[in-house]
């Protein structure tokens, strides 16, 4: 009896064997552009809202090292997405972003389509300061604060900077 040969599948026959797309279908995986990564159309908005800060603080920003340190953060971050790695978005992200994404990346895996972060150079040579906001009394981690109503809101300006106070009321 003859062996036959192996059958060799041509990429097209392989990609719809496996549900895979090979094209980008906005009405099929439109749902991807409303991710909370989607930077672009994050920076677009404020860019229309908001001239590039110069003064102080792009001087800080350009002498502190911090284009560097974001560049890195921000690279993790990327990763952190690309391996689904829980752990990097608790790091990097405040607690009710950090489930928001991990929601997102399930939804994508449920869809069979992974994430992959693409042309992440060392230094993002995009990084402008387009706003400055200064609170004080608050937490990072938003879930443990109280509702805005709760505190009382002293407003002031910091080397041009929007400077607000936050003082709980029963404090």
């Amino acid at each position: 009896m003859q062996e036959e040969a192996p059958r060799e599948l041509d990429l097209a026959e392989r990609r719809k064997e496996l549900g895979i797309d090979a094209e980008f279908n906005e009405q099929k995986h439109g749902y991807i552009l409303t991710f909370p990564w989607n930077f672009p159309e994050i920076v677009n908005n404020f860019e229309r809202q908001f001239k590039p800060v110069t003064g102080y603080w792009d001087n800080l920003l350009e002498n502190s090292n911090a284009k560097y340190r974001f560049s890195n953060m921000f690279r993790d971050f990327h990763q952190a997405c690309a391996l689904n790695k829980r752990q990097g978005l608790d790091f990097h992200c405040e607690r009710q972003l950090a489930n928001y994404v991990h929601e997102s990346l399930k939804r994508i895996h449920f869809h069979g389509l992974d994430v992959e972060m693409a042309n992440l150079t060392n230094n993002q040579p995009k990084v402008q300061l387009l706003k400055v906001e200064i609170h004080k009394g608050l937490n990072v981690d938003r879930a443990s604060n109280l509702s805005k109503e709760e505190y009382a809101i002293s407003h002031s300006k910091w080397l041009g900077a929007d400077y607000k106070v936050y003082t709980p009321k029963n404090d």
